[in-house]
C-alpha cells in the first residue's frame, strides 16, 4: 500500500487520483485479504456489499492504528493476488465508493452552511 503513488493504475479501479494516510483510532480496524481496513469500510463478497466488519473472514486487529485510503477513477479497489489466487481477491470500495450526485453535494453545502 506505501508503495502506490498518485497516478498509479489500479486492477479494475483505474488511476490513482488520491492517496490517503489516516489515523484509525476513531473505529476498529480489521484485517481482510491482507488489507488493514476499517469496521465500515464496504468490500464485496460473494456478490454482497456488505461492511467489512459484517464480513465472516475479517479479523479484528489491536495495535496498528494507520490506515491508508484512495479515490480511484472507478471507485474499486481490488485486494489480492489476482496471479496466484485469483478467487481469493476482495473488491473494495474506494473512500468515495460511489460518484458523488449532485442533490448530495447540494445537501452537504446546506448542512454546512447551517454550521453556527
Amino acid at each position: 500500500v506505501e508503495e502506490i503513488m498518485l497516478g498509479d493504475v489500479l486492477l479494475g479501479g483505474g488511476r490513482v487520483l488520491a492517496k490517503m494516510r489516516l489515523a484509525g483510532d476513531s473505529e476498529d480496524l480489521y484485517r481482510l485479504g491482507g488489507a488493514t481496513v476499517s469496521a465500515s469500510h464496504s468490500v464485496k463478497r460473494g456478490g454482497v456489499w456488505r461492511h467489512v466488519k459484517d464480513t465472516p473472514e475479517a479479523q479484528l486487529i489491536h495495535g496498528e492504528r494507520t490506515l491508508y485510503n484512495f479515490i480511484t477513477e472507478k471507485h474499486l479497489i481490488y485486494v489480492g493476488n489476482m496471479t496466484k489466487s485469483p478467487q481469493e481477491v476482495i473488491v473494495a470500495a474506494d473512500f468515495l465508493e460511489a460518484e458523488e450526485e449532485e442533490a448530495l453535494c447540494d445537501l452537504r453545502l446546506s448542512q454546512l452552511s447551517s454550521i453556527k
